[in-house]
């Protein structure tokens, strides 16, 4: 039996949250071979950028997603969040805001909302906009709780605090870092302010 796109790409999901990641872009190959409708090869595209950006290809990821023709605004905001991903772990701050804002205001409640808002306050807090980080927080708890999103409500609730007290000691060391030394280098900052 032939399976069809959509169900390939739910499997090419499923394999993609499971960590298989060659799985999931054969998978994924496969079905946007076999996508025959526009909305459903660009979120193909968008899980396959995932995949670029979850193997170190960042740029090929966004590159994939810059192949989305017209698509329905749902999807559409969609793919926004997803390259708003991207962009922010390609280092690029300012627009990853500006998709990430663009896909919160396409999107209907849910795990993608959730997710997204959740990005948009990490994004907030490297622009050191920490009223905003806290904000999308809150939002990411509220729309989870909503949606009986019980994973994402906690960690939204646990960022919101992450925020407050890891954010602002971040900010104010950055602060003085760059002071003292003028601009550090990439390294040295992961050093100083690793991910949390």
């Amino acid at each position: 039996m032939r399976l069809t796109a959509s169900t390939l790409h739910r499997r090419g999901v499923d394999a993609l949250e499971g960590g298989r990641l060659t799985d999931a872009e054969h998978l994924l190959r496969r079905a946007l071979d076999r996508a025959d409708d526009d909305d459903l090869r660009a979120l193909v595209l968008a899980s396959l950028s995932y995949v670029a950006a979850e193997r170190g290809r960042v740029r090929d990821g966004l590159e994939l997603l810059d192949g989305v023709g017209q698509v329905s605004a749902l999807v559409r905001a969609r793919v926004e969040s997803q390259r708003g991903l991207l962009l922010m772990r390609a280092g690029d701050a300012g627009g990853a805001r500006d998709a990430l804002t663009q896909a919160v205001r396409g999107l209907d409640q849910g795990d993608v909302l959730a997710r997204t808002l959740l990005n948009r306050s990490n994004v907030h807090l490297q622009l050191r906009d920490l009223r905003r980080a806290r904000d999308d927080c809150i939002g990411c708890v509220r729309v989870s709780e909503a949606a009986g999103l019980g994973v994402l409500a906690h960690r939204g609730a646990w960022e919101v605090r992450a925020h407050h007290a890891r954010g602002v000691r971040r900010v104010r060391a950055l602060g003085r870092a760059l002071a003292e030394g003028g601009r550090p280098g990439l390294r040295q900052l992961e050093r100083r302010f690793p991910k949390f």
